[in-house]
């Protein structure tokens, strides 16, 4: 289903914190995205910004299939 407005600030609000956090850190961000080693470091925040926030969506107990 699509988020509703509420859910969907809480996604901004956390890709935007996991920006800030890979900008910060760049041993973290270059960790986490070696295959774009010869990219811009903007490139490699938005990849593991975007990264962290599919991974934690993926996570979600509503998504996870249960057998």
């Amino acid at each position: 289903h699509r988020p509703d407005a509420q859910r969907m600030q809480l996604l901004q609000d956390t890709l935007a914190e996991f920006r800030k956090l890979y900008s910060d850190d760049k041993a973290l961000t270059e960790a986490l995205t070696p295959e774009l080693a010869n990219a811009d470091f903007k490139q490699r925040v938005e990849l593991a910004a975007w990264t962290m926030l599919t991974n934690l969506l993926l996570n979600l107990d509503e998504v996870l299939t249960k057998g």
